[in-house]
């Protein structure tokens, strides 16, 4: 089924399922004998898409009866890849010989469709300026959700390249977790934009460094009560490297470990839905004093004595993040 992860296909599809006119043929039916048959035509309102085909168990051989135009097996298959795929499942984890082309396909079919005329003023050329792009037009909940599956532990990142936001290989089995059941963990009071949106998270552009980094204003957030040293990570000299060497802070500045949650914690409920909830955190590294941070792989499994709760709502501390 690899075909059906490239983008154009993705797009393809959804075009088709607006007429219920999605057909499919095999290569390996390709033969002489074969000429003159009609493609198969995936028929949208059949049975096969009921939630029974998701648990039914496979059946190694069909019925003759069986009205489907394929095997059961291969409708759950087709479903799986191409209807429940995430927005960011479809932009990234899909395969594309022109990375713009991940816009072209997949933004008619998203809530980003008013975009579709710009990709081409866009220069998109790598997954680091799609992310950086995914970053500048995405709503807040989304551009939300994009950082904390970039910076979950399950994540692969070595940090040291930036921004660390982008560098990212995310784990695609986490990323169901990432949704809008619960309120986010940002503050909608510090509001810098001229129409008025939330500005709890905005990408922007250092002309002196050079780089991107995104600007975050967290509701709530804890900073661990002692600073960063050696003695916290085997790599801490590699951690510390990008801050020193690319963001120029000061061998001798102090450094500040702070996590923020993905969710709004208060008025939750001490129950196992809060501790899994609990999981979804990122960990900053960086400077309150020059305001510069980076995604980190801090993973020790402190308790929350180690740790200082602060409210930010109304604070107005933003953190500014490469």
């Amino acid at each position: 089924m690899d075909w059906s992860t490239r983008v154009w296909v993705i797009s393809e599809y959804h075009i088709a399922k607006k007429k219920n006119n999605f057909k499919y043929w095999f290569l390996q039916l390709s033969a002489y004998e074969m000429e003159g048959m009609p493609f198969f035509k995936f028929d949208f309102t059949d049975p096969a898409f009921s939630s029974i085909v998701q648990k039914t168990d496979f059946l190694w051989r069909a019925p003759d009866d069986d009205p489907n135009p394929a095997h059961l097996s291969f409708h759950r298959l087709l479903i799986k890849q191409l209807t429940t795929q995430t927005f960011f499942e479809m932009m990234l984890k899909s395969k594309a010989s022109k990375n713009e082309d991940r816009f072209y396909a997949i933004l008619p079919q998203s809530k980003y469709k008013s975009k579709f005329n710009q990709v081409g003023h866009w220069k998109i050329d790598n997954m680091v300026s799609v992310k950086l792009k995914l970053f500048e037009i995405m709503d807040t909940n989304d551009k939300w959700n994009l950082l904390f599956m970039s910076g979950h532990e399950h994540s692969t990142n070595t940090y040291q390249v930036l921004p660390t936001f982008c560098a990212s290989n995310i784990d695609w089995k986490i990323a169901s977790a990432f949704g809008d059941t619960y309120p986010g963990n940002f503050s909608v009071h510090n509001n810098n934009s001229d129409n008025g949106s939330s500005s709890a998270i905005t990408l922007q552009y250092n002309s002196n460094l050079r780089l991107y980094y995104l600007q975050l204003s967290p509701r709530e957030y804890y900073m661990r009560k002692t600073t960063f040293c050696g003695n916290d990570l085997s790599d801490a000299p590699l951690q510390k490297a990008p801050l020193q060497n690319y963001l120029q802070i000061g061998k001798h500045s102090t450094i500040h470990v702070v996590r923020f949650y993905k969710y709004d914690l208060r008025g939750m409920t001490l129950s196992i839905e809060r501790y899994q909830l609990n999981q979804n955190s990122i960990v900053l590294i960086g400077s309150f004093a020059e305001n510069k941070w980076i995604l980190c792989n801090y993973r020790l499994k402190d308790d929350d004595s180690k740790w200082d709760y602060r409210y930010n709502d109304y604070s107005g501390i933003l953190f500014n993040i490469y």
